[in-house]
């Protein structure tokens, strides 16, 4: 997805962070729905959170917001889908953030 692949370019780019995860085929835990992870439209990113995070500021699809909670520490960003908007820790999915459009 050209939004995404260009956001992770840029984040790379400015930040060094590495994509740990791209497309596979799993399913999301907890829910058994197919990840968007399948689509090629969701990535996991390692490096350094608040440059990251200083970068996904205004981004209309959705990330996650507990970089240190999970091993291997990553933010999942997506694009294109049902996260779009949220902001969110994983496995809690009755605590998505739904942001306000912008």
């Amino acid at each position: 997805v050209a939004p995404l692949a260009s956001k992770v370019r840029e984040i790379q780019s400015a930040c060094g962070s590495k994509v740990i995860s791209a497309v596979r085929h799993t399913r999301v835990r907890g829910s058994g729905r197919i990840s968007l992870h399948s689509s090629g439209r969701a990535i996991d990113m390692s490096g350094n959170p608040e440059c990251i995070y200083r970068h996904l500021a205004g981004w209309p699809g959705g990330y996650s917001t507990d970089y240190s909670q999970i091993r291997p520490n990553h933010v999942h960003i997506s694009y294109g889908g049902r996260e779009d908007g949220l902001r969110f820790a994983h496995y809690r999915s009755k605590r998505k953030i739904r942001m306000a459009a912008r």
